[in-house]
């Protein structure tokens, strides 16, 4: 059966696709931010000293049965790395679509930062029902430099927990801790001065239930039909309208987009296991068939989705064992923006003396009245931000199973 049949019929099934509704302008009350401890990731060793955490030690994992076809991960195992890496006191680094994700070298004059969030969504028929936006912000110091530079989180209240790197940040908590000085800290600028940035905060957003599809820019929406020897789905895609941006967006570019399409190959008491032997894709831009995994993966280095329209892949599995079984639909991505709309940004204190005139008396004895003393203010300059939004494992309910993971999107 051609696929544009295929993509005809499974289109008729399609439901109205429904989102979060976002009440634009909404100010949320004064909430308190937790401040937590922070753990430096494995990479800054070399910078900064690591201690042990009984994060940090590894689970033991039971050996696999030998298969001739691979069985899918652990969902346990899957649950420890949640529980691990979504916790901003992890020591493990946010992980992307290739790996660990790297701050880039900054090279401006002066104080640069570096910011990376992952968002890890849990989809239900193209609704995001839950979300959470993990982060690091990272600096760096091109030129000679000074001992110590005042710093301010801007948008600071949209942050649920923050923890500074003790080694080169300190809050200033002398400081009166009004809205507009909560906040602030010290950084000591001789650790970071060099292009690489270091970490110098992790931190969680806080994100309201009301409005969890707001860091997820792209919408996922698979459709599958099951027929006795072969599987059939269209993964219908589109732009999040209640994605976070200060200007509307009329389209985004993901990067390094994986996008996994796969069969069910767990085991099934009293019935044999459907493996895929063949697969049709389209488009065949970037596309492979792995038939050890009964899967078919995408590999795109850019892949733009457009606002007004969905776009679609199809996948077409032929088994030779009856009745398949729907697996999850996985996709990983980055997407980099220089938009900071009422997202975390930083900037940089710097220091302006006004002169306050003794009085207007030009006969008045020199020591006569109050000391001339100038009274030095802060003016606050925004820091240059390089910023990449990371598509982490999404996961929803797939077949018998209830249970969340990260790291990937995955969808029923």
């Amino acid at each position: 059966m051609p696929l544009c049949h295929i993509a005809d019929g499974l289109s008729i099934q399609r439901a109205q696709q429904t989102g979060v509704r976002r009440n634009v302008g909404t100010l949320r009350g004064r909430r308190d931010v937790r401040n937590t401890v922070f753990i430096p990731n494995p990479t800054q060793g070399s910078d900064v000293p690591t201690q042990p955490s009984g994060s940090d030690v590894p689970m033991p994992v039971s050996p696999g049965l030998p298969s001739k076809h691979a069985a899918s991960p652990s969902i346990a195992t899957e649950d420890h790395a949640l529980s691990d890496t979504t916790s901003v006191r992890s020591g493990h680094t946010l992980h992307g679509s290739s790996g660990a994700v790297a701050h880039p070298d900054l090279h401006e004059p002066g104080l640069n930062a570096s910011i990376i969030e992952t968002v890890n969504a849990w989809f239900s028929d193209g609704v995001v029902t839950k979300s959470s936006v993990i982060g690091e912000l990272a600096l760096a110091y091109n030129g000679t430099p000074n001992a110590n530079t005042t710093v301010r989180l801007e948008n600071f209240q949209v942050l649920e927990k923050v923890a500074a790197n003790p080694h080169f940040v300190s809050e200033e908590k002398d400081k009166d801790l009004s809205d507009e000085k909560r906040g602030q800290y010290s950084i000591h600028i001789p650790t970071i001065a060099r292009p690489s940035p270091i970490v110098a905060f992790k931190y969680q957003l806080h994100v309201d239930a009301s409005d969890s599809s707001a860091y997820c820019p792209v919408i996922f929406k698979p459709v599958w039909n099951i027929e006795e020897h072969q599987a059939s789905v269209i993964v219908f895609y589109s732009l999040n309208p209640s994605f976070t941006s200060s200007v509307p967006r009329e389209s985004v570019t993901l990067k390094n987009l994986i996008l996994t399409v796969n069969l069910d190959t767990s085991p099934e008491e009293g019935r044999e296991v459907a493996h895929a032997t063949s697969a049709v894709m389209y488009p065949n831009t970037g596309a492979s068939f792995r038939r050890k995994h009964s899967a078919v993966t995408w590999k795109l280095p850019e892949f733009e989705v457009t606002a007004g329209s969905d776009g679609k892949l199809l996948v077409r599995f032929s088994t030779a064992t009856s009745w398949p079984r729907k697996g999850k639909v996985e996709a990983k991505f980055e997407v980099h923006t220089l938009d900071a709309g009422s997202r975390l940004g930083i900037s940089a204190a710097s220091p302006t003396e006004e002169i306050t005139p003794k009085g207007s008396d030009p006969f008045a004895d020199e020591d006569s009245g109050a000391p001339d003393d100038a009274q030095p203010s802060l003016t606050w300059k925004e820091v240059p931000t390089t910023r990449k939004l990371v598509g982490a494992r999404r996961t929803v309910p797939v077949s018998r199973y209830h249970r969340n993971c990260l790291c990937r999107i995955s969808l029923e």
